[in-house]
Formats: structure tokens, sequence, C-alpha cells
């Protein structure tokens, strides 16, 4: 599910505890944005979060009670829908100068993998190989969606890990 309005995070999640993640991420951030939207895409395992919270403050929320079966957190940037996704990237590049040094899929989804090798090799060719942060490229549904972060801050199950051995070690 895509709404008109651009997606905060793509979240990934354990395939088949998509609506578990689904009430305990809207339960963790519901009392500091009430108008929290966390949906499905048509990828298992793939939901889409709605919010106000920028991805510091969402951190400090979610490892208060860190959600079980979240594995990664994207931070989303832009969108750019599939049928003229090589195009809207071109005009990105062109519009924004982002600085990254790597490209990561979340997954080809909707893609196909030839549109997914296009695009890589377009966004690489800006790359800047000293700077520490990742363009990730995250398929949903009739979008593909871009976000950049700093290399591993993807991982929610490293914030997760943390927060349970700093518990276990009291």
């Amino acid at each position: 599910m895509m709404h008109n309005l651009k997606p905060s995070y793509v979240v990934t999640v354990k395939f088949g505890k998509e609506d578990f993640s689904i009430r305990e991420i809207g339960d963790a951030v519901f009392p500091y944005d009430n108008n929290v939207l966390v949906a499905k895409t048509k990828f298992k395992g793939v939901l889409v979060l709605y919010t106000k919270l920028n991805y510091s403050d969402l951190l400090k929320v979610l490892s208060t009670y860190p959600p079980a079966y979240v594995e990664r957190i994207v931070k989303v940037d832009f969108c750019c829908p599939v049928t003229e996704v090589i195009e809207c990237t071109v005009d990105r590049l062109a519009r924004i100068k982002l600085q990254y040094s790597s490209v990561k899929f979340g997954r080809i989804g909707s893609l196909g993998r030839e549109k997914a090798k296009e695009i890589k090799e377009i966004f690489l060719k800006h790359r800047n190989p000293d700077c520490n942060k990742v363009l990730h490229v995250e398929p949903i549904n009739d979008y593909v969606c871009f976000g950049l972060m700093e290399l591993n801050k993807d991982k929610f199950s490293t914030i997760r890990k943390k927060k349970v051995d700093g518990l276990v070690n009291r």
C-alpha cells in the first residue's frame, strides 16, 4: 500500500510477522506522532512507515522497547514510479548532489534485474568513494524509494541486541 504521501521509512521485518510488527511499531510511535501509519506492501516482510519523526528520534523511541521482529529501517529521501525510475533518478542526480560511497538494494522487487542493474550503474557513476554513506534502493509496490544513510545504520537488529545485552549485563 502506498499513499499519496511519501513514506518516511521502509521497514523490513521477519517474514510472516508483518501484522504483529505493524501493531508494535504503531504503538511505540503513536505517543510521539498520533498520525503515524504503518502499512503492508505487496512484498512479504516489508512495511512502510509514515511519521513526522526524524531518524534519530525514531530510533530513540523504538530502542526503548525494541520491536521484536524489525530487522532494518531505511530512511526514505525520495521515491520514483517504477515506470519512470531511470528518468527520475537521472533527474534527481542532476538536481541533488548526493554524497555516497556505495549503493545497496533491499530487494530487486518490481524493478526486475535489468532495471536494477541500470539504476545501480547510474548511481555508481556518481559515487564518492571517500564518503561513509550508503544509498539504499527500496522497491515498494509500484515505486522505488531511495534513502541516504550512514553505513550499517539501517540494521535495527544491532540496536535491539545492544538493548538486550545492556539489560542482561546489569
